[in-house]
């Protein structure tokens, strides 16, 4: 989104909910991930106020409120997506005033899929070029949100999955205007703001470059430091430099790799042969069995701060009880460890080091605890405190010097998650209702694990019987990198040759059976969601 619209983030806020038309929704579920986004389309579309257009590869419970039902195979939105937009070219229903004025590379799209077979990219896909053809007419002069999940983003070709769907958009005109927009839905609470404040390998707070020369300098004066040019490394990246001796200490805040990373077996293995690894956490993760050091941070409640949520609004999170025992809140135990490295930080509070934020960032330079203590919260960018902020990205032009987005052609991935002879399923990896990521929260809330105390592998009945395996059956699950044993459960959602596991258990962990490489050259995300397996019955 940052490569051709100019900021990473949400473009729409809840009232387009209220004008849209249509809305394409893609890899999510939201009924369990995110209720509260899927209240507001649940309610217009059983009125039949909205047409809803669903692509998973699941049966889930928003097809009962979707007017079309893309069930494309896992892994394979690039294809239908791109087939797609060339029906919408094809038909002269593309918005040309918009496409002239407001964009650039228009050309270099028309190009890019001249020689694009829709049939046979509907053939791989498992899409039928009916249903998209109906997909195009809804979205046709209508004003159109389309929402993505991690479905979309967590393969190896994501970036260009995200890129294809946005270039609908562009050539539809449905970026910056009331009832429009695009809408990743983010996998948790202030993934938003965490990469607001540069907690990504190539950008600094603010969504600044590190490769801007200009962005280090100023950013350098007031950390009074030299900023590095070079970029950083992904999570995956790190495992791999720990096997090749590049990292020997780590240190890990609020994240639990070893259920979280890919080749979970490897994971735990390289953390081991780590000289230090430092963890940082509010519950003992699994992560934390291989700590040389434990420093007890301080939880949500606990501590003030603000959370960045996936629409972009900034609010502020008061304390309302001290930490328990040695718990304090994370900036302080960053703090106190520079200064046993030497530093002389001197932050008094989390409100400090937000102002220094406010002074790095010319996004946030409008927004003061001040105001956000007496507001639900303000959007950025917020360029100073006269500014009322941004609910709706792009209204008067893209943030570019040009004011122009950007088309970026795509190209089909050679190589795809699919099933071979040896692996003659796909497994698919998704989020429960009850549950929130590693489970290391959630698990240790009784109702809620009362609710769903274990994992199950949701299989069709048809394949279970074809396998001569029976419902409630434990079985042994192997991909090329891993193996875990599972109860079986019955389920009519899932298409033949396809299984469906959730990802927030650390026995067994599903992420033992995905691989680590290759991972998406842009975001350096790897293949989390889909991976080709066999089931066995246990003898044993």
């Amino acid at each position: 989104m940052r490569r051709q619209l100019g900021y990473g983030g949400v473009t729409t806020f809840l009232e387009d909910y209220q004008a849209v038309e249509t809305v394409l929704l893609v890899g999510a579920h939201t009924t369990f991930t995110h209720p509260v986004i899927w209240m507001q389309i649940r309610k217009r579309a059983r009125k039949g106020e909205i047409n809803l257009i669903l692509a998973d590869p699941r049966e889930t419970d928003l097809i009962k409120n979707a007017g079309i039902h893309i069930n494309v195979r896992p892994g394979m939105d690039i294809l239908w997506i791109k087939a797609l937009g060339k029906i919408i070219l094809d038909n002269g229903w593309h918005n040309k005033e918009f496409c002239r004025r407001q964009t650039i590379g228009f050309e270099a799209i028309c190009q890019s899929v001249e020689n694009f077979s829709i049939d046979a990219a509907c053939a791989r896909a498992g899409v039928s070029r009916e249903i998209l053809e109906k997909t195009a007419e809804l979205i046709h002069d209508k004003r159109t949100i389309f929402i993505w999940g991690m479905g979309l983003t967590q393969h190896a070709h994501g970036t260009d999955n995200v890129s294809a769907l946005i270039n609908l958009a562009l050539l539809t005109g449905n970026v910056g205007r009331p009832g429009c927009g695009l809408a990743p839905l983010r996998g948790q609470n202030n993934v938003q703001g965490a990469c607001d404040m540069g907690a990504l390998p190539n950008q600094l707070p603010g969504h600044m470059p590190v490769a801007d020369a200009e962005v280090r300098t100023h950013v350098g004066a007031i950390w009074n430091a030299t900023v590095p040019a070079g970029y950083g490394l992904s999570a995956p990246e790190m495992v791999h430099d720990i096997a090749s001796r590049k990292i020997r200490a780590l240190y890990v805040i609020g994240e639990n790799p070893v259920v979280s990373e890919p080749q979970s077996n490897f994971v735990k293995w390289m953390l081991q042969r780590l000289d230090l690894l430092i963890v940082q956490d509010i519950f003992p993760t699994d992560t934390m069995h291989y700590a040389h050091v434990v420093f007890p941070a301080a939880a949500v409640g606990e501590k003030d701060g603000t959370f960045t949520n996936a629409a972009r609004r900034v609010q502020y999170s008061a304390s309302g009880l001290p930490p328990p025992g040695e718990a304090r809140p994370d900036w302080f135990i960053v703090q106190e460890m520079a200064k046993a490295m030497g530093q002389t930080w001197q932050y008094g509070s989390a409100e400090d080091i937000w102002e220094e934020i406010r002074q790095v960032a010319p996004e946030f330079n409008g927004v003061s605890y001040a105001r956000l203590k007496d507001s639900p919260g303000l959007f950025w960018p917020c360029y100073d405190e006269s500014h009322a902020g941004t609910p709706r990205l792009y209204e008067d032009g893209f943030a570019f010097q040009d004011r122009r987005a950007r088309f970026i052609p795509v190209k089909t991935p050679e190589t795809l998650m699919e099933a071979t002879e040896e692996y003659p399923f796909v497994l698919i990896t998704g989020r429960l209702l009850e549950h929130f990521n590693t489970g290391e929260m959630s698990r240790r809330a009784a109702k809620l694990n009362k609710l769903k105390p274990e994992a199950l592998l949701d299989i069709n009945p048809a394949d279970a019987e074809t396998a001569g395996l029976s419902d409630s059956t434990e079985v042994r699950l192997t991909s090329p990198y891993g193996t875990v044993r599972i109860k079986l459960r019955f389920s009519d959602s899932m298409q033949s040759g396809y299984l469906f596991a959730p990802i927030h258990y650390n026995r067994p962990n599903f992420n033992a059976l995905m691989s680590a490489v290759p991972i998406d050259p842009h975001a350096r995300m790897p293949a989390l969601k889909v991976v080709p397996v066999r089931i066995e019955g246990l003898t044993d």
